[in-house]
């Protein structure tokens, strides 16, 4: 299966391993805390997120990085999981593009306020967090133990701030 990560730059997939503190979300407690307590639930000490589809990706602002383009089979995921359950884990309060590209403009606020109030579902999110059948396609995200194997990666390109969808559509395989 083809995915697609983005990491920053000089951090190897293939090699070492992962440091938090050199994350760009490293300034966010709950973030930090909730991968953390992901890597405890998997038990691994490093996990990458992949994107199942190129346009999942969601640029952190004023970050380069690059792009890697990984082919490898479903049987060496950790796991698939539901980044719109994981955004709720982090409360971030982030609304999914595809909802509010759904909603009229004018009721976008008030959807989006209730969306968030909703309850967590009987178990509360981390038990929600699996991808099922029901997960949207644009909300699934594979997660991989760190390092990877070095076979399955098939591209990279240094992604910078100003790069467009169509700067990016040459990782497209």
């Amino acid at each position: 299966m083809i995915l697609w990560t983005w990491q920053g730059e000089g951090h190897s997939l293939t090699q070492g391993s992962i440091d938090h503190a050199e994350s760009p979300y490293r300034k966010d407690p709950k973030i930090m805390r909730a991968y953390c307590e992901l890597e405890k639930r998997l038990d691994v000490k490093g996990i990458v997120w992949c994107c199942t589809r190129l346009d999942q990706w969601t640029r952190v602002a004023s970050y380069q990085n690059v792009a890697w383009v990984l082919d490898l089979p479903s049987s060496k995921f950790l796991k698939i999981v539901d980044g719109e359950v994981w955004e709720r884990i982090i409360e971030r309060g982030r609304i999914p593009c595809r909802l509010e590209s759904q909603w009229r403009s004018e009721d976008r606020e008030r959807l989006g306020k209730e969306y968030l109030a909703e309850p967590a579902p009987s178990g509360g999110w981390w038990g929600a967090l699996d991808a099922d059948e029901t997960t949207p396609d644009a909300a699934r995200v594979v997660l991989l133990e760190h390092p990877i194997n070095r076979r399955w990666v098939k591209k990279t390109k240094l992604c910078t701030v100003g790069d467009t969808p169509a700067d990016i559509a040459e990782l497209q395989l």
